[in-house]
């Protein structure tokens, strides 16, 4: 859609002070499909890129995080307030390429996976989960990938629940036991690069759904280029397979706001 949708906020659920999941009730239905995106603007503070964890029969499920001035308002949204929408925008994860699926979330970025658990399940496909974050207060969506995983495995990078470490620490181990037939990963941008390493190096096809500074969604700007193939994550992605992105400068350089090229840490 390019004209926007409205929502009525009807859940913040904040777990932690700067991250909140916000459910909205649309005035029409907008349909995503898993690792696509929306633009979400709140009048007189701004608009964000967001990938939703639920977004069908008129009901927008979004994992916010507090970065930046308008994330902030979204994060402290007041319940019956509303906000506009317009999308869905980009590509989304192939669901089709097999029938055994590793699944690797890291952080805010479990979003998009979510959803492509929850769509995977309805497929009956064999679904493996590898979920990390900084604390057990960070995996918002542990239960629901229990639900849809056939089993979870949960890191923590402060030992407070689960493995002790990051998601990629024991990944090999995990490919060789299970022997997935496709690897989808979102999270921090070095996570998912070594993420695509693993698979390329275990010939396992691979996507990841990445993110770039994505100012108009239409191509415009090129703030959101993926080099050096020119690539534009607002349109030819965000999803992108491991062959693409393993010979680009995903998981080490990106451009920052101002279009300058800036080192990922």
């Amino acid at each position: 859609m390019s004209y926007y949708v409205r929502g009525k906020l009807e859940l913040n659920n904040k777990p932690l002070d700067k991250i909140a999941i916000l459910e909205f009730d649309l005035d029409e239905n907008m349909s995503c499909k898993p690792g696509q995106y929306i633009m979400a603007w709140l009048p007189n503070y701004g608009e964000i890129p967001l990938s939703p964890s639920i977004c069908d029969d008129r009901k927008l499920q979004l994992l916010v995080e507090d970065v930046g001035a308008t994330s902030n308002k979204f994060v402290n949204l007041e319940v019956g307030s509303y906000a506009y929408f317009r999308g869905p925008f980009g590509n989304f994860f192939d669901l089709s390429r097999g029938n055994k699926y590793l699944l690797v979330a890291g952080g805010t970025g479990a979003a998009p996976i979510l959803m492509a658990a929850r769509n995977l399940s309805k497929l009956n496909a064999e679904v493996i989960t590898i979920y990390g974050g900084k604390s057990r207060k960070h995996l918002v969506f542990l239960e629901d990938f229990n639900k849809y995983s056939k089993k979870v495995f949960a890191y923590t990078e402060d030992g407070s629940f689960g493995y002790s470490g990051v998601v990629t620490k024991d990944l090999q181990n995990v490919i060789s036991s299970f022997l997935p037939e496709v690897i989808l990963t979102t999270g921090p941008e070095m996570m998912m690069r070594k993420v695509v390493e693993t698979s390329v190096r275990n010939k396992i096809y691979c996507e990841a759904s990445i993110v770039r500074i994505i100012k108009c969604a239409s191509g415009v700007c090129g703030s959101c280029v993926l080099e050096p193939q020119g690539l534009l994550a607002c349109k030819d992605g965000p999803v992108f397979s491991g062959e693409v992105l393993i010979n680009s400068n995903f998981g080490k350089t990106m451009r920052s706001e101002s279009g300058k090229e800036v080192e990922i840490k």
